[in-house]
């Protein structure tokens, strides 16, 4: 099967982000939820390096870790680090295996990939009878992009900014589209919470020079507000 995308153009706007500090907080509490809420500590697999961040913090944690990378740099700069950890290079569509999984996680991927529907039929089958899959995503109905819609200033919350395709984004859905996707995929839902909490746009945030404990705090708010959260975090189950 041909390549379907060069997955290494992407690597340079990863290394200029102007969003790094929050997607990085965003990924790292997506790592401790998946931590916290894991089945047991022997199997692990995860779909993206995420930034090397998912893969040295969860690695510690597990008998065995596969990391699937279409990026073939970054397999090259992670492969062979760790006796626990097998980098696989493949495209999330073509990887297939007899394995069994109890965790399996997606980590900020669905919203890359040109079919999540797909992806998420795909993995289900490597997941154990009592195992969870584990997702990060960004949401469309983050307060910030509410708020820019009510004040006239955005039209559609979905809507793709020229920074969302330069990072290779494919869509940017709702706290309910996310929802609907896993059911319609016969997914149960264990649990959905918010990541992170951003009421105004990065620039506008940046302004305020707010303290860090101020930005953990609006974090830690998500949890109770997933609906206008920035990012969430899903558990779910398959098939039981």
């Amino acid at each position: 099967m041909e390549p379907l995308e060069n997955l290494n153009q992407y690597l340079d706007t990863y290394s200029n982000d102007p969003f790094e500090d929050e997607n990085r907080r965003g990924l790292t509490r997506y790592v401790d939820y998946c931590l916290k809420h894991r089945i047991g500590n022997d199997s692990l697999l995860e779909l993206g390096i995420g930034h090397g961040i998912a893969l040295e913090k969860l690695r510690q944690h597990f008998r065995r870790m596969v990391v699937l990378e279409g990026a073939s740099v970054l397999v090259e700069q992670y492969a062979n680090q760790y006796p626990n950890v097998e980098v696989v290079e493949t495209y999330f569509e073509q990887f297939s295996t007899t394995e069994k999984f109890d965790n399996i996680g997606m980590g900020f991927i669905l919203e890359h990939v040109d079919d999540p529907a797909l992806i998420l039929r795909r993995f289900a089958p490597f997941l154990s009878a009592s195992g969870r899959i584990f997702i990060g995503v960004p949401s469309a109905s983050s307060m910030h992009r509410t708020l820019a819609q009510q004040a006239g200033m955005l039209d559609d919350i979905r809507q793709l900014t020229p920074t969302d395709l330069a990072f290779g984004h494919k869509r940017l859905w709702t706290y309910q589209d996310w929802k609907q996707l896993l059911e319609d995929e016969g997914f149960t839902i264990e649990k959905i919470q918010g990541l992170a909490f951003k009421p105004f746009s990065t620039g506008q945030l940046s302004s305020l020079n707010l303290e860090p404990k101020i930005v953990a705090a609006l974090d830690d708010l998500s949890l109770s507000y997933p609906e206008l959260a920035n990012a969430l975090f899903i558990e779910a189950s398959y098939g039981h």
